[in-house]
Parts: structure tokens; C-alpha cells; sequence
């Protein structure tokens, strides 16, 4: 295949459990290569493990094309905790000798332009972390959420597990009252950590045994929990559902849009977790719907073709 640099552009999604390079061609956003690398976030992996990260997609989608891995016409990089200009600075100069424009954004960006070709709207980001993010139609922007798993992340993956397991532990201290489905709740994490009690779970976490994107696995055995009966994992969703109502919420407000206008707002959703529970996305629309949030959902499962939209833009 003969392509000129500058007919080609890449876009690339980097989170905290994967990433993804779609290799594309500038004039209709055909895509012609799909590679994938390992988690891409620098405050998460470390900058050299992310770097190797990104240059593995970016290979992995030029060999899938047929092509040598060249410099191009144009490359947009969304990746998870990059809002600092200092960050985004420094991943600049990895990328230098890859497209002619290059552009760097938070990883939620993508996902608004997915939802909508117009590229404003809301992102919610639901998966190993969680973001929210919006952009008006004026080039405002805002965001609420994206703090890291010390201090934020509630409503991601990582977030409903930690509070499923502060709950077995609070309840199993005598803490707090046992309610319908706590021993359910507890079997399911018991299982997917294969461990017989909670005290079992003390080294695993804390002598480092697993990490971040593991423990954000463990949602699901909430999700399941949930599924089978139990009101302690259903109260646990509906926490997280809760807080990723008030950061969307907050974002609608801040850029000035309201449900009085009758417009609804597109909202893309990304991220595996609320991806893959429907009961915990309609948790979500049912307060937003209550809170008089006017939007319009989109599951947006590949938010690289976003940044395969914004790469076209700057070519």
C-alpha cells in the first residue's frame, strides 16, 4: 500500500487498562489498522511503562494496515489524568516524530466526539476510573470527577468495589447492621479473590498481590451479587450510580444547559464497567431523569474512533 504521510491519521484511547490505536485515512476516516498496547497512564503505570504502552498500539495498528510504522499527517492522543499542560508537554515529546500535528487530550474528549459529530456534549467515563467531562457548543469546557483512586474515582469499577468490600468489613466488625444479601455480597467477593473470609483479603490487597485493574475486576462479582438477590450489592450500585449522577449533573449546570429548553444534551457513556451493566446504567438515567438532567445516552464501546474524528480536525 503507497500512502503519503499525509493522507493517514492515528487516533489513540489510552486508559488505565488498555490502549487502543486506530490507524485511519485523513479524507474519510476509513480505518485501516487496529493495533492495542497495555494500560497508557502515566500516573497509574509510570511514564515508561506507559510510553512502551503507546508505541506498542501505534505498531500493532501500522502492521495490521501493512505498513511501517511512519511519521503522518496527523496523530490525537485521548489518555486517562491528562489535563495538566506540563503532562501533556511531556507525552508530546514522546510522540514528536509520529504525525506532522499532534494533538493531546483527556481521554474524555474522545468520547464526546463519538457521541456527537458536532463535538460538544457530555462524557462519562465509567471503567477501571471514572470522569466526567463536557464541552458546550461555544468551545466551553468543564469537568467534574477524575481525581484517582486515592481520593476520587467513585462510580468506576475500582470505586464499587472498594465500597462492596468497606461494607462487608464495617458489617462484619459489628460496625453496621447486617441487611438482606450482606452474606451474599461477601460469598461473591470471597469467590473471585478465593478466600474464605474477609481477613483473607488484607494480604492480597495490602502486600501488593493485586493491583488497581484487578480490584476494579471485582465490580462485577458485585454486579453478579446484585443480580442474584442481594440488596447489599443493589444499595452498593445505586451509591456509585448516585455519584456519577451528581458529576454529570454538575457539568450540565456548569456550561449553562437546562432541561427547560427541551433539548436534550448528548451524553456518551465509555468505559467497560457501565458498558456492561445495564442495571447500572438505567440506575443512572433514573436519577439524572429525576434530578431534571435532559439528556441524550449514546454507549460509546470504542471511544478511538473519536480520536480518530479530532485527528482529522487537525490534519
Amino acid at each position: 500500500m503507497n500512502l503519503g504521510s499525509g493522507r493517514l491519521v492515528l487516533g489513540v484511547d489510552g486508559g488505565g487498562t488498555s490502549t487502543m490505536a486506530w490507524l485511519a485515512l485523513a479524507d474519510s476516516g476509513e480505518v485501516i489498522g487496529r493495533g492495542e498496547g497495555g494500560p497508557s497512564n502515566p500516573k497509574s503505570v509510570g511514564k515508561e511503562a506507559a510510553r512502551l504502552a503507546l508505541e506498542q498500539a501505534r505498531n500493532h495498528a501500522f502492521a495490521q494496515a501493512g505498513l511501517v510504522a511512519h511519521a503522518i499527517g496527523s496523530v490525537c492522543l485521548g489518555l486517562a489524568g491528562m489535563d495538566r499542560e506540563a503532562d501533556k508537554a511531556e507525552v508530546a515529546s514522546w510522540i514528536e516524530p509520529w504525525a506532522v500535528n499532534r494533538s493531546i487530550v483527556n481521554d474524555a474528549e474522545l468520547v464526546i466526539a463519538a457521541a456527537n459529530p458536532l463535538g460538544w456534549g457530555i462524557a462519562l467515563i465509567a471503567g477501571t476510573g471514572s470522569i466526567c467531562v463536557g464541552k458546550s457548543a461555544d468551545g466551553r469546557f468543564t469537568r467534574s470527577g477524575g481525581w484517582g483512586h486515592l481520593i476520587g474515582d467513585e462510580g468506576s469499577a475500582y470505586g464499587i468495589a472498594i465500597e462492596a468490600m468497606r461494607r462487608v468489613v464495617r458489617v462484619d466488625d459489628g460496625r453496621v447492621q447486617a441487611t438482606t444479601g450482606d452474606s451474599l455480597l461477601r460469598s461473591h467477593l470471597n469467590d473471585s479473590l478465593q478466600t474464605m473470609n474477609s481477613e483473607g483479603w488484607v494480604s492480597l490487597l495490602y502486600e501488593g498481590a493485586f493491583d488497581r485493574a484487578f480490584i476494579a475486576s471485582l465490580a462485577t462479582a458485585v454486579s453478579q451479587a446484585a443480580e442474584s438477590g442481594s440488596l447489599a450489592a443493589v444499595e452498593v450500585l445505586n451509591w456509585g450510580a448516585g455519584e456519577l449522577a451528581l458529576a454529570v449533573t454538575a457539568v450540565y449546570r456548569a456550561l449553562g444547559w437546562n432541561s427547560g429548553s427541551g433539548t436534550p444534551v448528548p451524553l456518551g457513556l465509555a468505559g467497560g464497567f457501565i458498558l456492561n451493566s445495564s442495571r447500572y446504567r438505567n440506575a443512572l438515567l433514573e436519577l439524572l431523569h429525576a434530578a431534571g438532567t435532559l439528556v441524550r445516552p449514546a454507549l460509546i464501546s470504542d471511544p478511538a474512533s473519536g480520536a480518530v474524528e479530532l485527528a482529522r480536525r487537525f490534519q
